[in-house]
Protein backbone atom coordinates (compact mmCIF):
# COMPACT_ATOMS: atom_id res chain seq x y z
CA UNK A 1 0.00 0.00 0.00
CA UNK A 2 1.69 3.20 -0.82
CA UNK A 3 2.69 5.48 2.00
CA UNK A 4 0.00 8.15 1.13
CA UNK A 5 -2.99 5.81 1.21
CA UNK A 6 -5.57 6.00 4.13
CA UNK A 7 -7.21 2.61 5.25
CA UNK A 8 -11.01 2.50 4.96
CA UNK A 9 -12.71 3.51 8.39
CA UNK A 10 -13.55 0.39 9.95
CA UNK A 11 -17.19 0.37 10.47
CA UNK A 12 -18.93 1.54 13.45
CA UNK A 13 -19.31 -1.42 15.98
CA UNK A 14 -22.24 -1.81 16.99
CA UNK A 15 -24.86 -2.93 19.67
CA UNK A 16 -27.15 -6.04 19.79
CA UNK A 17 -30.13 -3.96 19.71
CA UNK A 18 -28.15 -1.56 16.74
CA UNK A 19 -27.43 -4.72 14.90
CA UNK A 20 -30.58 -5.81 15.40
CA UNK A 21 -32.00 -2.64 14.15
CA UNK A 22 -29.40 -2.05 11.02
CA UNK A 23 -31.05 -5.98 9.78
CA UNK A 24 -34.22 -4.27 10.34
CA UNK A 25 -33.49 -1.24 8.08
CA UNK A 26 -32.33 -3.56 5.45
CA UNK A 27 -35.44 -4.87 5.10
CA UNK A 28 -37.11 -2.42 4.72
CA UNK A 29 -35.08 -0.15 2.18
CA UNK A 30 -35.34 -3.67 0.44
CA UNK A 31 -38.75 -3.86 0.13
CA UNK A 32 -39.20 -0.40 -0.31
CA UNK A 33 -36.55 -0.44 -3.82
CA UNK A 34 -38.71 -3.89 -4.66
CA UNK A 35 -41.74 -2.07 -4.28
CA UNK A 36 -40.85 0.73 -5.88
CA UNK A 37 -39.64 -0.73 -9.03
CA UNK A 38 -43.09 -2.94 -9.14
CA UNK A 39 -44.88 0.03 -9.00
CA UNK A 40 -42.89 1.95 -11.75
CA UNK A 41 -41.38 -0.31 -14.10
CA UNK A 42 -43.69 -3.27 -13.74
CA UNK A 43 -46.69 -1.10 -14.13
CA UNK A 44 -45.19 0.68 -17.37
CA UNK A 45 -44.33 -2.92 -19.06
CA UNK A 46 -47.78 -4.84 -17.79
CA UNK A 47 -49.47 -1.44 -19.44
CA UNK A 48 -47.51 -1.56 -22.60
CA UNK A 49 -47.92 -5.07 -22.92
CA UNK A 50 -51.72 -4.83 -22.47
CA UNK A 51 -52.06 -2.15 -24.66
CA UNK A 52 -49.87 -4.09 -27.79
CA UNK A 53 -51.90 -7.21 -27.01
CA UNK A 54 -55.07 -5.40 -27.20
CA UNK A 55 -54.13 -3.74 -30.73
CA UNK A 56 -53.00 -6.76 -32.06
CA UNK A 57 -56.35 -8.06 -31.51
CA UNK A 58 -58.37 -5.23 -32.78
CA UNK A 59 -55.93 -5.14 -36.01
CA UNK A 60 -56.87 -9.08 -36.31
CA UNK A 61 -60.38 -8.94 -36.14
CA UNK A 62 -60.15 -6.06 -38.71
CA UNK A 63 -58.43 -8.39 -40.96
CA UNK A 64 -60.70 -11.09 -40.12
CA UNK A 65 -63.56 -8.27 -41.51
CA UNK A 66 -61.70 -7.65 -44.70
CA UNK A 67 -60.92 -11.21 -45.47
CA UNK A 68 -63.68 -12.30 -45.27
CA UNK A 69 -65.72 -9.80 -47.13
CA UNK A 70 -62.66 -10.74 -49.82
CA UNK A 71 -63.65 -14.43 -49.42
CA UNK A 72 -67.17 -13.73 -50.09
CA UNK A 73 -66.51 -11.74 -53.23
CA UNK A 74 -63.99 -14.67 -54.42
CA UNK A 75 -66.80 -17.28 -54.03
CA UNK A 76 -69.39 -14.71 -56.03
CA UNK A 77 -66.67 -14.08 -58.53
CA UNK A 78 -65.79 -18.37 -58.89
CA UNK A 79 -69.95 -19.07 -59.12
CA UNK A 80 -70.24 -16.63 -62.06
CA UNK A 81 -67.36 -18.50 -63.43
CA UNK A 82 -64.57 -16.16 -63.15
CA UNK A 83 -60.69 -18.16 -62.13
CA UNK A 84 -59.99 -16.87 -58.69
CA UNK A 85 -57.63 -17.57 -56.39
CA UNK A 86 -58.83 -20.25 -53.88
CA UNK A 87 -56.30 -19.62 -51.14
CA UNK A 88 -58.09 -19.74 -47.85
CA UNK A 89 -56.91 -16.19 -46.58
CA UNK A 90 -59.45 -16.02 -44.08
CA UNK A 91 -57.97 -19.55 -41.69
CA UNK A 92 -54.52 -17.43 -41.93
CA UNK A 93 -56.07 -14.18 -40.27
CA UNK A 94 -58.43 -16.50 -37.93
CA UNK A 95 -55.58 -18.19 -36.60
CA UNK A 96 -53.52 -14.76 -36.24
CA UNK A 97 -56.49 -13.34 -33.92
CA UNK A 98 -56.86 -16.60 -32.20
CA UNK A 99 -52.82 -16.34 -31.44
CA UNK A 100 -53.62 -12.56 -30.90
CA UNK A 101 -56.30 -13.49 -28.03
CA UNK A 102 -54.36 -15.44 -26.86
CA UNK A 103 -51.21 -13.24 -26.11
CA UNK A 104 -53.73 -10.40 -24.40
CA UNK A 105 -55.36 -13.21 -21.96
CA UNK A 106 -51.67 -13.63 -20.79
CA UNK A 107 -51.11 -10.08 -20.62
CA UNK A 108 -54.62 -9.76 -18.35
CA UNK A 109 -53.09 -12.67 -16.31
CA UNK A 110 -49.41 -11.11 -16.48
CA UNK A 111 -50.85 -7.76 -14.83
CA UNK A 112 -53.37 -9.53 -12.14
CA UNK A 113 -50.03 -11.22 -11.17
CA UNK A 114 -47.80 -8.34 -10.80
CA UNK A 115 -50.87 -6.10 -8.99
CA UNK A 116 -51.43 -9.68 -6.61
CA UNK A 117 -46.99 -9.10 -5.75
CA UNK A 118 -47.56 -5.37 -5.45
CA UNK A 119 -49.98 -6.38 -2.36
CA UNK A 120 -47.79 -9.20 -1.18
CA UNK A 121 -44.57 -6.59 -1.51
CA UNK A 122 -46.89 -3.78 0.58
CA UNK A 123 -47.85 -6.42 3.16
CA UNK A 124 -44.03 -7.48 3.57
CA UNK A 125 -43.04 -3.69 3.71
CA UNK A 126 -45.62 -3.24 6.15
CA UNK A 127 -44.44 -6.11 8.49
CA UNK A 128 -40.88 -4.85 8.33
CA UNK A 129 -41.72 -1.19 9.13
CA UNK A 130 -43.41 -2.90 12.03
CA UNK A 131 -40.04 -4.70 13.44
CA UNK A 132 -38.13 -1.89 12.49
CA UNK A 133 -39.85 0.15 15.13
CA UNK A 134 -39.95 -2.36 17.30
CA UNK A 135 -36.07 -2.76 17.06
CA UNK A 136 -35.99 1.02 17.43
CA UNK A 137 -38.02 0.68 21.04
CA UNK A 138 -35.07 -2.10 21.86
CA UNK A 139 -32.55 0.42 21.12
CA UNK A 140 -34.29 3.39 23.30
CA UNK A 141 -34.79 0.50 25.83
CA UNK A 142 -31.26 0.33 26.60
CA UNK A 143 -30.23 4.22 25.29
CA UNK A 144 -28.87 5.97 28.72
CA UNK A 145 -30.11 8.87 28.08
CA UNK A 146 -33.61 7.69 28.05
CA UNK A 147 -33.18 6.13 31.44
CA UNK A 148 -32.21 9.76 32.44
CA UNK A 149 -34.94 11.61 31.14
CA UNK A 150 -36.96 8.59 32.69
CA UNK A 151 -35.65 8.83 35.94
CA UNK A 152 -36.01 12.53 35.91
CA UNK A 153 -39.54 11.81 35.03
CA UNK A 154 -40.43 9.57 38.04
CA UNK A 155 -38.02 12.10 40.22
CA UNK A 156 -40.61 15.31 39.16
CA UNK A 157 -43.18 13.46 39.96
CA UNK A 158 -42.35 12.53 43.40
CA UNK A 159 -41.42 16.09 44.39
CA UNK A 160 -44.53 17.34 42.72
CA UNK A 161 -46.66 14.76 45.24
CA UNK A 162 -44.22 15.89 47.80
CA UNK A 163 -44.97 19.46 47.62
CA UNK A 164 -48.70 18.75 46.69
CA UNK A 165 -48.92 17.06 50.16
CA UNK A 166 -47.66 20.06 51.88
CA UNK A 167 -49.70 22.63 50.29
CA UNK A 168 -52.80 20.30 51.20
CA UNK A 169 -51.71 21.26 54.77
CA UNK A 170 -51.22 24.82 54.51
CA UNK A 171 -54.00 25.31 51.92
CA UNK A 172 -56.41 26.55 54.46
CA UNK A 173 -54.43 29.70 54.91
CA UNK A 174 -54.33 30.70 51.41
CA UNK A 175 -56.75 32.81 49.91
CA UNK A 176 -57.71 30.97 46.86
CA UNK A 177 -56.19 27.44 48.04
CA UNK A 178 -53.48 26.01 45.86
CA UNK A 179 -55.09 23.48 43.58
CA UNK A 180 -56.37 25.62 40.32
CA UNK A 181 -55.48 25.00 36.72
CA UNK A 182 -52.77 26.91 35.19
CA UNK A 183 -51.35 26.94 31.87
CA UNK A 184 -47.98 27.65 30.63
CA UNK A 185 -46.35 27.30 27.64
CA UNK A 186 -43.80 23.98 27.51
CA UNK A 187 -40.57 23.84 26.22
CA UNK A 188 -41.01 21.80 23.42
CA UNK A 189 -36.68 21.93 21.98
CA UNK A 190 -36.81 18.74 23.92
CA UNK A 191 -39.62 17.52 21.99
CA UNK A 192 -37.64 18.85 18.42
CA UNK A 193 -34.74 17.19 19.72
CA UNK A 194 -35.83 13.35 19.88
CA UNK A 195 -38.08 13.64 16.95
CA UNK A 196 -35.06 14.51 14.80
CA UNK A 197 -33.23 12.14 17.24
CA UNK A 198 -35.88 8.95 15.73
CA UNK A 199 -36.10 10.20 12.64
CA UNK A 200 -32.64 9.86 12.17
CA UNK A 201 -32.31 6.44 13.42
CA UNK A 202 -34.63 4.77 11.77
CA UNK A 203 -32.73 4.73 8.91
CA UNK A 204 -29.40 4.91 10.47
CA UNK A 205 -28.50 2.47 13.26
CA UNK A 206 -25.50 4.19 14.32
CA UNK A 207 -27.59 7.44 15.03
CA UNK A 208 -26.38 8.76 18.47
CA UNK A 209 -28.82 9.75 21.37
CA UNK A 210 -26.19 10.08 24.33
CA UNK A 211 -24.94 13.76 23.12
CA UNK A 212 -26.50 15.18 26.62
CA UNK A 213 -29.21 16.67 25.90
CA UNK A 214 -30.54 19.13 28.73
CA UNK A 215 -33.79 18.20 30.38
CA UNK A 216 -35.84 21.50 31.30
CA UNK A 217 -34.20 22.99 34.78
CA UNK A 218 -37.02 22.87 37.65
CA UNK A 219 -38.25 25.98 39.29
CA UNK A 220 -36.66 26.63 42.62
Amino acid sequence: MPATAKAAAAPPQLSPERARLADAIDQVVRWEAWLDRLAREGTTKATAAFGAADRRVEAAKVALREASAMAARSAVSRLLGADTDTVDAVAQVRADLTDAEVALNQARLDSRALESEIDSARRELDVARAKRDEAVGDVLKATPAVAAMLAAWHASKARTAAIGAALNVVAPGLPNGWNFERTSPVDQSLVISWRAKLEALASDPTTSLDDADNLPPEAA
